[in-house]
């Protein structure tokens, strides 16, 4: 019987220096997934903050655990963008956003992780105390890393990926007396993450591309008071769809791994918002993630509208 001379050899074990690329590729999709999926300016026009030009500054850490990596990210996010009000109820945008993050991986592993985004989103009043928003964003993740075994062996390399994500939530506000408020919501996200084939010293690299689908089910619980409000919320979040294919070649040994992206996570977050004046408003928040492979252990972020 002839031997295959390239075999390509499956199962669930990979050597140390594989388990830190394979970190580098998650910790980028991870990177685009915190950038991305918060749909956060829809939301904070939604409860009030006029139209204008914006910004949003924010840091925080999250972290991901599953099929033999561990990586944890501290990052700092800026994005900014412009929104208006145009006929039949709708308000629409634009924003740019970036994201850089510091990560740790096993075995004394680290990232320099970096993303990048333009994205475009809008709001629909649907009438009575309904609504719509979509939001897409589409950009680029890079990731310079390096990989250790045991016993500290480096192996550095550099990944890049392009990306897109398309993002749509539908909520009811249920109001009561003295400005208290109750709000459900449901929101659907796909994002496609773009595959690369890079160099890992003498290893040869290809990540497979990524399409990912997941739903998010939240209650908002807010008071509004003057010219503000503050509110707290409980999210849900599964992801149905995304599976990682990475294949190893070095010399005449082919290994493939695949790590699934499916999972469960909860979210919850505090905030509010405050006019100045009819021009001037300010908006704040604090999140933390309660379960999840995926999960934001914290997060703080700031912004400010201006309207001409």
């Amino acid at each position: 019987k002839p031997v295959n001379p390239n075999p390509v050899i499956r199962g669930a074990y990979d050597t140390p220096h594989m388990r830190g690329i394979r970190s580098a590729v998650v910790g980028n999709i991870n990177a685009w997934r915190t950038l991305a999926d918060d749909m956060y300016r829809p939301r904070v026009l939604q409860q009030g903050e006029p139209t204008g030009i914006w910004s949003r500054i924010g840091g925080g850490k999250y972290s991901y655990s599953g099929s033999g990596i561990d990586t944890a990210t501290d990052y700092t996010r800026i994005q900014g963008g412009y929104d208006a009000k145009i006929s039949r109820g709708w308000t629409v945008g634009g924003q740019v956003s970036y994201l850089r993050g510091s990560e740790d991986y096993v075995f004394d592993g680290s990232g320099k992780v970096k993303s990048f985004s333009v994205g475009a989103y809008g709001l629909k009043d649907l009438g009575k105390d309904q609504y719509v928003h979509v939001e897409t964003q589409v950009g680029r993740v890079s990731n310079d890393f390096t990989a250790r075994n045991e016993i500290g062996d480096p192996m550095s390399g550099d990944t890049k990926s392009n990306a897109y994500s398309i993002g749509v939530r539908y909520g009811k506000t249920l109001k009561y007396a003295n400005g208290f408020y109750v709000e459900p919501q449901a929101q659907l996200n796909f994002t496609h993450f773009g595959g690369r084939n890079f160099n890992v010293g003498n290893v040869s690299v290809n990540q497979s591309g990524v399409n990912s689908t997941s739903g998010k089910l939240g209650l908002e619980l807010g008071k509004q008071f003057g010219n503000g409000n503050l509110y707290t919320r409980f999210a849900a979040g599964h992801a149905f769809t995304g599976n990682v294919k990475t294949t190893f070649a070095s010399g005449s040994v082919v290994k493939l791994t695949e790590q699934d992206l499916k999972g469960t996570w909860t979210e919850l977050a505090f905030g509010g918002r405050y006019g100045f004046n009819s021009n001037n408003s300010v908006f704040a928040d604090v999140a933390t993630g309660l379960s999840g492979d995926y999960q934001a252990d914290w997060g703080v972020n700031a912004g400010f509208t201006h309207k001409f």
